[in-house]
């Protein structure tokens, strides 16, 4: 997947602290989240749950620890349990679930949001340019009649 970092066991050491989660159970929410990684310090906000574009969740999430440290430590929980399920854990940049909310991977409903503001903003742009070419037809329409006039006074 892009945007994650190597599994290799030469990179010990996370640039972010930021782990990817994957096989979440589809009933899981912040709060089980935050108790799935209790003892680790998660950042105010730090939870971004994955949905699919019918606004379902994927089973992925991510999560942004106070320092690369903490989330490492937090690498410990890697295949351990939540309810049925095992949660896979994985390095992760935090420019990766940033490009899914831009994507629309993460809310049909944000995506929505972001679309009609296109359309309003495309709107507005095509009416711009026909009221600006409107004007500029109108102001050469007068400079043509003014020639024209002056050249039957001349």
């Amino acid at each position: 997947m892009k945007f994650v970092l190597p599994r290799s066991g030469s990179d010990s050491s996370l640039r972010e602290p930021v782990l990817r989660m994957r096989g979440l159970p589809f009933s899981a929410d912040f709060a089980s989240i935050r108790e799935f990684f209790h003892g680790y310090t998660i950042v105010k906000d730090g939870i971004l749950m994955v949905y699919n574009d019918s606004g379902k969740p994927s089973g992925e999430a991510y999560v942004q620890f106070t320092a690369p440290d903490v989330a490492m430590r937090a690498m410990s929980k890697n295949k351990e349990n939540m309810g049925h399920r095992y949660i896979e854990l994985f390095p992760a940049l935090w420019a990766r679930p940033m490009l899914r909310l831009i994507g629309s991977r993460v809310c049909s409903r944000c995506t929505r949001a972001v679309s009609y503001f296109f359309i309003v903003f495309l709107f507005l742009i095509m009416f711009f340019c026909i009221s600006l070419l409107l004007w500029l037809s109108e102001s050469r329409c007068v400079s043509i009649n003014l020639n024209y006039t002056r050249h039957l006074l001349a």
